[in-house]
């Protein structure tokens, strides 16, 4: 769900689903109840902080063990910088149990000390 590339978004793919929490959700619990290895996604953050929770929420429901957040809106592809404080919420939100990996604006070590240290 982190591709924002208009053929996929378009063909109800990466990002698009982001539109569609139950199409994902669906996907997800097929995955998790068919396939015997763990699942895990990628997703972009939505306009808010709060839409975001809720859907990292929703997709824990599936049983996902894992999830990686591109902190950038699907619009804004991979201009400007990353949202890295919507990661750092969702690490702080009780009810987001799974563990979740940072995504956006990682071009080298120095980089990523700086998201572990700011995302925690």
């Amino acid at each position: 769900m982190g591709c924002p590339e208009l053929f996929s978004v378009h063909g109800g793919m990466g990002s698009g689903l982001l539109r569609k929490p139950e199409n994902a959700l669906n996907i997800l619990k097929e995955l998790v109840d068919n396939i015997k290895v763990p699942i895990s996604c990628k997703i972009r953050i939505l306009p808010t902080i709060s839409e975001t929770l809720e859907f990292i929420k929703k997709m824990q429901s599936a049983g996902i063990q894992h999830l990686s957040i591109h902190a950038r809106t699907r619009e804004e592809m991979s201009r400007g910088f990353a949202h890295w404080s919507v990661i750092d919420e969702a690490k702080k939100d009780p009810e987001i149990t799974i563990p979740i990996n940072a995504n956006g604006d990682c071009f080298c070590c120095k980089d990523a000390i700086e998201i572990k240290k700011y995302t925690n």
